[in-house]
């Protein structure tokens, strides 16, 4: 009878501790697997960030992929000499334009969806986040569409020698990150907007995407064939790498 009663005591005393460490013990290990996973995000996000400053015209298709991988969207224009890779990161899109018979990327635009996202512009002392004017005050071929579902804007840059000759763009694509207020331009102002309207709308907005042509391209050529920036409504749904 006495030792029944010792062995009661005793569960009854392990059972009081037991619970509460065990489930300690869950939440200690459920606390491990978020902050495992937030931490193995957080590297895949950095590794693709990084990925940009491996990124020109110029460079062969083959080395996009070994960086970025697969794309989740690929097209073609009719003409069979070009194609476009879309990729979809947590913080950016990145649209790669490159030709089929060199296998040569011939442009390359990266769209931010964040705001704290803020990469260099290359070839210029500017970054996104920045208003249109304070990136660059020279620019080329604006061109504006304004519709129901949204607003998108882009220009081209060019640098001449500081920029290896080659094109940069800068625009505002409907996908992307707001930085700040924007007022769309209007309709009549679509698809080429005047000098006067756009002096005011280039120092109050600022542009969510950049984008790099090629030595000696040119700003109608192939390099704007799929557009600056990833399409509306072919990349609004895409799914995002799980790099």
């Amino acid at each position: 009878m006495r030792s029944d009663m010792l062995f009661f005591r005793f569960f009854k005393k392990f059972f009081k501790w037991f619970w509460p460490v065990l489930l300690g013990a869950f939440l200690v290990v459920g606390g491990m697997k978020d902050f495992l996973g937030f931490y193995k995000d957080f590297l895949k996000q950095k590794r693709a960030e990084d990925g940009l400053k491996m990124m020109n015209s110029g460079v062969s298709i083959k080395h996009v992929e070994s960086v970025f991988g697969a794309p989740v969207l690929e097209s073609h224009d009719e003409s069979g000499d070009l194609a476009e890779y879309v990729y979809s990161f947590k913080r950016f899109y990145l649209q790669v334009v490159f030709n089929e018979i060199y296998n040569q990327v011939v442009f390359y635009a990266v769209t931010s969806k964040d705001s704290g996202f803020k990469p260099r512009v290359p070839y210029v002392n500017g970054s996104l986040g920045m208003k249109f004017s304070e990136i660059s005050e020279a620019y080329e071929a604006p061109e504006a569409a304004l519709s129901s579902k949204y607003f998108q804007y882009s220009e081209g840059v060019y640098l001449g020698n500081p920029g290896n000759y080659r094109n940069i763009y800068l625009a505002y694509n409907p996908l992307g990150v707001s930085y700040g207020d924007i007022s769309p331009l209007p309709f009549d102002q679509t698809p080429i907007p005047s000098r006067e309207v756009l002096e005011d709308f280039r120092d109050t907005t600022h542009p969510n995407t950049y984008g790099v042509g090629s030595i000696l391209g040119t700003m109608k050529g192939e390099e704007t064939k799929f557009g600056v920036g990833v399409e509306y409504f072919s990349s609004r749904d895409l799914p995002e790498h799980q790099y």
